[in-house]
């Protein structure tokens, strides 16, 4: 498989379509086999449905920066819990994708009247692990791991309690002034790595709850050993700034950083600008051979692969992650509205174009064309 991600269901039978760039995507197929007499020598034509998933544009309402993550044969959902509840990290468990909007929120910690932001699904070196902020307030969120100890995920009694991600030392704090926030992992040519966002708050120390920092809100990288759970492997470094106009246009952020492989190459996605319909989904690529912390081995796309301006319906896309579907095909999980206004969790489909990057602005029931939606084979019984 090009794209990669835990564990892939099968799928047996598929067919490619081709799209207006030259580039294909391949559909699962349901034959009608009812004519076809496996006794009798002949010719037979076949008749075969294509199936081109599509969600419900609200899949799990009051949920943000959502991560879902495929393992088990399971799908595992944990979000920030949006309409005032952003106190307690949850996880859903569900059998599909559409599952999760009705399984039960499963409590793996309560932070009191303290925020929990952001939490993200790993399974990292055979072991589960959630990374997620905690703070009193906005500006003292820190970047957490909890670590599934037993071997149930659904009993909270199996996770660890919350660590704060260090540096390599294992005694230094990541910053002292700032927040850390929206922390990924992902495996690259055998490497583990962190991404999160980072911002300083403060000049001193003394923090300033009327400004939203003194800095940008950048995208930080370092590498990772899943055997130190709460520290990093090596010093971090900024691979992303909010640079281009549409980013920064009411405030100065990239976050929610995520990863997707296709084809050998590898892609993130981050989220920029204001969480209000300024929001939007930046590319940035890997150098074919380059080294994910060596920021001059990325490039970054100056246009936005989702916005508003693409989907009015859906105003404010921003915050995602990638899974796999039931096909072994790659679906973008994410939530669109303003903070403060119920923001709502969606899934789409993932296409990618003929230089392998990830298309996401492919408008909900137009990824397969009506004319593609029936196909036919000839059998030939000897």
């Amino acid at each position: 498989m090009p794209y990669r991600q835990a564990q892939t269901p099968y799928c047996p039978k598929r067919q490619l379509r081709s799209n207006n760039d030259g580039s294909t995507q391949e559909f699962p197929v349901t034959w009608d086999t009812s004519s076809l007499d496996t006794s009798v020598a002949g010719e037979y034509t076949l008749t075969g449905t294509v199936t081109a998933k599509d969600y419900d544009t609200s899949l799990i309402a009051n949920r943000a920066d959502p991560c879902v993550l495929y393992a088990n044969g399971k799908y595992y959902f944990t979000a920030t819990r949006d309409n005032g509840s952003q106190y307690v990290l949850n996880l859903r468990v569900a059998d599909t994708i559409e599952g999760l909007a009705y399984a039960e929120d499963i409590l793996l910690y309560d932070a009191g009247s303290e925020l929990i932001w952001a939490p993200e699904i790993h399974e990292v070196d055979g072991t589960m692990m959630i990374f997620f902020a905690w703070g009193a307030t906005w500006d003292k969120v820190q970047s957490h791991v909890i670590v599934l100890e037993g071997d149930d995920a659904e009993n909270a009694d199996d996770w660890s309690g919350p660590q704060r991600i260090m540096l390599a030392d294992g005694e230094t704090n990541l910053i002292d002034n700032g927040i850390t926030l929206d922390m990924t992992c992902f495996e690259w040519d055998d490497t583990y790595y962190l991404a999160w966002a980072q911002r300083q708050v403060s000049s001193s120390g003394d923090y300033n709850y009327s400004t939203y920092g003194y800095e940008s809100s950048n995208i930080y990288i370092a590498k990772y050993n899943p055997a130190n759970p709460a520290q990093l492997a090596s010093g971090p470094v900024v691979i992303s700034r909010p640079s281009y106009g549409w980013e920064r246009t009411i405030a100065e952020v990239d976050e929610g950083p995520f990863v997707i492989e296709n084809d050998g190459r590898l892609y993130m996605t981050v989220a920029a600008n204001s969480t209000n319909c300024s929001y939007a989904i930046k590319l940035l690529t890997l150098n074919e051979g380059g080294d994910p912390t060596n920021p001059d081995d990325w490039s970054i796309k100056g246009y936005p692969l989702l916005s508003t301006a693409m989907n009015d319906s859906e105003p404010g896309p921003g915050h995602s992650s990638f899974t796999i579907d039931e096909n072994g095909d790659p679906v973008l999980v994410y939530h669109w509205g303003s903070r403060g206004s119920n923001r709502t969790t969606t899934v789409k489909n993932v296409h990618f174009n003929t230089n392998g990057e990830p298309v996401l602005n492919i408008p909900r029931g137009e990824q397969l064309s009506d004319e593609f939606k029936t196909v036919t084979i000839k059998v030939t019984i000897e």
